[in-house]
């Protein structure tokens, strides 16, 4: 099993998209089956990072298992929220339209 103490890899503060990609490129290229990702020493993360971290782990290869340990409270509630969908109210309702001759 590959250990990967995210906070020494990327940062303490995950921001970007780009930080979760390389860290997904890292995972990829390991040649363990099981990775463990670390979560100790990281004090925050974006909606952005989060997404794309949960997005990654969807498509990742089923040869790969990723294990996460020492999760802070604060990133769990981020990452539950992510997960919930985002639901858009519709501006306008095309059923309710009638037509006027003119």
């Amino acid at each position: 099993m590959k250990v990967i103490k995210i906070s020494k890899i990327l940062s303490k503060d995950l921001v970007l998209r780009d930080s979760a990609n390389k860290l997904f490129q890292i995972i990829e290229q390991s040649p363990e089956k099981l990775v463990k990702i670390d979560f100790s020493g990281v004090s925050s993360m974006t909606m952005s990072f989060a997404h794309e971290y949960l997005s990654l782990i969807k498509k990742m290869s089923t040869e790969k298992s990723i294990v996460e340990s020492n999760v802070p409270i604060n990133i769990k509630k981020l990452f539950e929220i992510v997960k919930i969908p985002i639901s858009r109210p519709k501006l306008v309702n095309f059923g309710l339209i009638q037509p006027i001759p003119i």
